[in-house]
């Protein structure tokens, strides 16, 4: 996907909020928009205190979709990172090493990276399970993970849109906390909203192209990967083996059931005035 100037103001809020350092891992290679003085025209608008860097560290790439541009490695520097590698299935993107993340990573890349960029590979990928988990293992205890991957309007661009439950039930099930997400809307002009449960159906009903970005942050080590259950339905009916809750929420929901009519009138009142609460809060990005 690469990572235009509005991704740049994504990077450097999130850092802010939840910072990084050390040693990053990319999946794939991400084109950068712009040469060095654009991003660091982007970090100081967002007041981000970037490291500044000597010309022999300004690193140029010419195989990007945005022409020759910064280096990945040196907008990662930018940002505090001291390493920077990449994994790539094609070695024409002239990745550090040469992997395919449908299968698990060896054993001498897990708990090695500080910080696990996916600016959009994962929906290349089939196998999105195992390319999760090579996620948490890559990552050292307290590291973190960023996604920034399609999740509407985009057919045919990858095997998959992603919905914001598929990041956060998943990471929560396997020991992630810090979890935050925003819907980014790209453009000449683009926004971004911050993620709230259910916000998503009026999101669609908008009919844009939008983004999701989610970071979390690695708080153990599990021992196996865990499959969730969508935490939607958990909240609904309860755990597996865990009698259900009972509750107003679960007593409402099968109610609106068995009366269809007043079930489509209040979905359509809560649409409407979750879409007119949506295009409030956006935030240009640019």
């Amino acid at each position: 996907m690469g990572i235009d100037l509005s991704v740049a103001r994504l990077m450097a809020r999130t850092q802010r909020r939840q910072p990084f350092s050390g040693s990053c891992l990319t999946f794939g290679v991400n084109g950068i928009e712009g040469q060095y003085g654009d991003v660091e025209k982007v970090f100081r608008e967002e007041r981000y205190p970037f490291r500044p860097l000597p010309p022999g560290e300004i690193v140029h790439d010419d195989l990007t979709q945005f022409g020759r541009s910064l280096h990945q490695q040196s907008f990662f520097r930018m940002l505090g990172c001291s390493r920077v590698d990449s994994v790539d299935y094609y070695p024409q993107e002239q990745p550090t090493y040469v992997m395919d993340l449908n299968q698990p990573v060896a054993p001498q890349f897990r708990a090695r990276y500080d910080l696990v960029y996916d600016g959009g590979t994962l929906e290349h990928c089939f196998n999105v399970k195992e390319v999760l988990a090579n996620a948490i293992r890559l990552l050292k205890t307290g590291g973190r993970v960023i996604h920034h991957v399609p999740m509407n309007g985009w057919a045919d661009h990858g095997f998959y849109q992603c919905s914001p439950c598929l990041f956060f039930d998943f990471y929560r099930a396997n020991g992630f906390d810090d979890l935050a997400g925003f819907v980014h809307l790209p453009g000449s002009r683009s926004y971004y909203l911050a993620y709230e449960p259910r916000l998503m159906d009026p999101l669609n009903h908008m009919q844009s192209r939008a983004m999701l970005w989610f970071a979390a942050r690695k708080a153990g080590a599990p021992e196996t990967i865990r499959d969730p259950v969508q935490s939607y339905y958990v909240q609904l009916f309860g755990s597996p083996g865990v009698p259900e809750p009972g509750g107003f929420k679960q007593k409402l929901h099968r109610w609106l059931q068995k009366h269809p009519w007043w079930y489509r009138s209040v979905h359509h009142i809560y649409r409407r005035g979750r879409i007119i609460n949506l295009k409030r809060r956006l935030i240009r990005l640019r």
